[in-house]
């Protein structure tokens, strides 16, 4: 009998023929690269064996590869393909995918202390019509009560009109990455503490007096004790 070929983390990828083949073998790759079943320094098999086990084309398997290197996931030399390792791939991995891969808590630990300081920076630099639009997004919460799914969009909202309140693109950025990176996350934590909400909207009126009397101390401390209250719920 022939010797059985050794298990390779690649045996179970299986590439859907319903989507692009190769835009679907990138995001199974992708995903046990970013989860380390595919580790730093793990050699691929050349084209022509790799494609045959996965029964693709060598060009479907090219493609995909090209974009997993213009992200940063893989290397190719002459010597063959391999995977990078985890800071050069965390140094080149765009912003909203090392959000996801975060845990959530995490995360909320991120947004404690960024967000104290987008509330700070808006407290100083908030326009009338900032402080408007952030009237109407905590008036939209209260309007969607009985909507855990409008809810969490209204409080989105207005965390993201804080970010562009501060007037500083960064932060404006940060911020939308953050909250669309882990807005089926929250939706969990709020589904089991229906009462957050509500807490959640004493802080923002709090974040919001601070801000109409342009004092980032106090915009700091109602944001910072805010985001705390969704760690505590979330833990």
């Amino acid at each position: 009998m022939g010797k059985k070929a050794a298990k390779s983390p690649l045996d179970s990828l299986v590439v859907s023929s319903r989507t692009n083949i190769s835009i679907r073998l990138f995001e199974e790759i992708k995903e046990k690269i970013v989860s380390g079943e595919l580790p730093a320094g793990y050699v691929f098999p050349n084209e022509i064996v790799l494609s045959e086990r996965l029964r693709v084309g060598r060009t479907t398997l090219r493609e995909a590869f090209q974009a997993l290197a213009s992200m940063g996931l893989i290397k190719r030399t002459k010597n063959g393909t391999s995977v990078e390792d985890r800071k050069h791939i965390a140094s080149t991995t765009p912003l909203g995918e090392l959000f996801k891969q975060s845990e959530i808590d995490d995360l909320l630990e991120f947004r404690v202390m960024v967000e104290a300081e987008i509330a700070a920076l808006a407290a100083i630099r908030a326009t009338d019509e900032d402080i408007a639009t952030l009237e109407r997004c905590i008036e939209k919460i209260e309007e969607s009560e009985d909507n855990i799914a409008e809810m969490i969009q209204y409080d989105t909202q207005f965390h993201m009109c804080l970010g562009e309140a501060s007037k500083n693109q960064l932060f404006v950025k940060t911020i939308h990455v953050i909250h669309n990176s882990y807005e089926s996350m929250i939706q969990g934590i709020y589904e089991n503490d229906k009462k957050i909400f509500k807490r959640a909207q004493v802080f923002h009126r709090k974040i919001l007096s601070a801000i109409k009397e342009h004092d980032p101390l106090k915009a700091r401390d109602a944001s910072h004790q805010h985001i705390l209250d969704v760690v505590k719920t979330a833990g």
